[in-house]
């Protein structure tokens, strides 16, 4: 039995189950991708070359019954998937794909309905609702009792390791969100490098101590704020290439001119996968 959630991005939410009134019958487009190909041919070539692949959204298409006249529920269902809306569809609250609606739900004028709509994904991967997050940095507590109030002490210290494996389990590359926090001492020309491919993330500058630096991507676009609020795009070093996690082992390693003793660095994301399945992935 399938069990899917909508969230609209205005924020109003439909669960489409039989405990909310709701029967689905199919979902077509949960699974299976469609590669765009671009093929040339030389003269008295057999066969073709290959000269490149894309591959674009992707349709969702959603059936299903409305039973025993049920007019709350094809009235909740109507006003959400509006035309011209968008939101994000959940899989057994496990995964989610962002979607637009392109055709809203037509309703059968019956006791019990039928109902048919369609959602477009510009992004076709599905990813884990649960992100995945690895971090470098943090507190070592250097401060226990009993103690001799007459000597030098401190509570503990920030460290921070060369390097980390973020580590993604899903079948494709995904997008991340990279934080940087500058600690006792400010961060200067600091850059996460994949130790594997020297693609790398490079910032030019200095960020003061007890700062914090984020890159996230939001609709597709890419974003870089100091604290939330101060755009820091101009920071970006023009050869910075690594703008997504590979499937499998990625070997970060963090660098700065100066602070990187102090600093801290998380990275945070969601798997994304080809397909779902009604029992998982």
């Amino acid at each position: 039995m399938y069990k899917l959630r909508y969230t609209a991005n205005g924020g109003e939410e439909i669960v489409l189950d039989f405990d909310h009134g709701y029967i689905i019958n199919t979902v077509k487009g949960a699974t299976g991708r469609t590669v765009d190909v671009q093929t040339a041919q030389g003269f008295e070539q057999i066969g073709e070359t290959v000269t490149g692949m894309s591959l674009g959204g992707q349709l969702l298409t959603i059936n299903g019954r409305i039973p025993m006249q049920n007019t709350s529920a094809k009235r909740a269902m109507l006003r959400i998937f509006q035309p011209l809306s968008s939101g994000r569809l959940y899989w057994e609250d496990k995964y989610y794909i962002e979607v637009v609606v392109r055709d809203s739900p037509q309703i059968s004028q019956e006791r019990h309905s039928t109902f048919l709509l369609a959602l477009y994904a510009p992004y076709p991967y599905w990813q884990k609702a649960n992100q995945s997050r690895y971090e470098l940095g943090g507190l070592t507590a250097e401060f226990m009792f009993p103690i001799n109030y007459a000597t030098p002490h401190r509570f503990g210290s920030t460290t921070i390791e060369t390097q980390f494996n973020a580590y993604n389990a899903g079948d494709c590359a995904a997008s991340f969100t990279l934080t940087i926090t500058a600690g006792e001492a400010a961060l200067t020309n600091f850059a996460v490098t994949d130790v594997n491919t020297q693609k790398a993330i490079k910032f030019i500058g200095t960020l003061d101590a007890g700062k914090r630096i984020v890159m996230y991507r939001e609709n597709g676009q890419l974003y870089i704020k100091i604290d939330g609020t101060t755009d820091a795009f101009d920071m970006l070093d023009d050869t910075s290439d690594l703008y997504s996690l590979a499937a499998g082992d990625n070997v970060l390693l963090f660098t700065a001119d100066s602070g990187a003793s102090s600093a801290k660095v998380s990275i945070t994301f969601n798997e994304s996968y080809v397909g779902v399945l009604a029992d998982g992935v």
